[in-house]
């Protein structure tokens, strides 16, 4: 698209299209900082992204994405455009995974995702949609984003209508219809495994196998599944030496 000013914002090309909207490269003509902007476009798809809003700009954490705002404008349609405004990534780690295969780094990265859950479920939300593409670097850390799927729980949410990825989300929510803070350790699971089959696939095969962490995370029932406190445990136990000082 061509170069559109909306408000104090500049926005360039799209980043992402997804089913409801767009994620566009922008930035901010008052501060100078380029940021990322969520674009959705009509009423009832506006109505979610402003949940999405509310839970994200409730959290303050470093491995995740931070908000910079959300306004709403009028189309030239008379339409209502909903815009989140949010920190920029560099890339996320299933492009990473494509073009780097540092072992090191990548389990830096799972460290920081699993200590952004660990801090979501602390406040009782399930992100609900946690796969590489949902994970960005900004600088030297990884942060998860897209919190349009997340939910506040106080302990499970039941007979939701659920829309993921079907390859990554836990039995519990694809057969059952309901999702608890233990559906996200499945898909944390599922992102570990797909990265440790490219890591093998490149030749790494001298170092401390992820699977004995991965497969805790796909025990069928959620209320015997490890929860994240423990994952992050098992993951100290096993990497303590090779965590960068940033990720500690």
């Amino acid at each position: 698209m061509k170069h559109k000013q909306i408000l104090n914002y500049v926005i360039y090309d799209s980043i992402e299209e997804g089913t409801y909207g767009k994620v566009y490269n922008a930035k901010n003509l008052l501060t100078g900082e380029e940021c990322a902007i969520k674009v959705f476009f009509d009423k009832g798809n506006i109505i979610d992204l402003r949940h999405e809003y509310n839970i994200l700009s409730s959290l303050d954490h470093e491995n995740i994405i931070q908000c910079k705002g959300y306004f709403e404008q009028v189309n030239k349609v008379y339409m209502k455009n909903g815009y989140l405004v949010m920190e920029k990534g560099r890339t996320d780690l299933y492009e990473h995974l494509c073009k780097n295969l540092n072992i090191i780094e990548f389990i830096n990265y799972i460290y920081d995702v699993i200590k952004g859950l660990e801090y979501l479920h602390s406040k009782q939300i399930v992100h609900g949609d946690i796969k590489l593409e949902n994970v960005v670097l900004v600088g030297n850390r990884a942060k998860i984003v897209d919190f349009g799927l997340s939910h506040r729980l106080q302990e499970t949410v039941k007979n939701i209508s659920y829309q993921g990825t079907k390859n990554m989300i836990a039995p519990e929510i694809l057969f059952d219809g309901f999702c608890c803070c233990n559906s996200d350790v499945w898909s944390l699971g599922k992102m570990m495994q797909q990265i440790e089959q490219e890591l093998m696939q490149d030749g790494y095969k001298d170092y401390p196998r992820m699977s004995c962490i991965f497969m805790k995370c796909f025990e069928r029932d959620y209320r015997i599944r490890p929860n994240i406190t423990k994952i992050k445990d098992m993951f100290e136990e096993r990497y303590g030496d090779i965590l960068s000082d940033i990720h500690t």
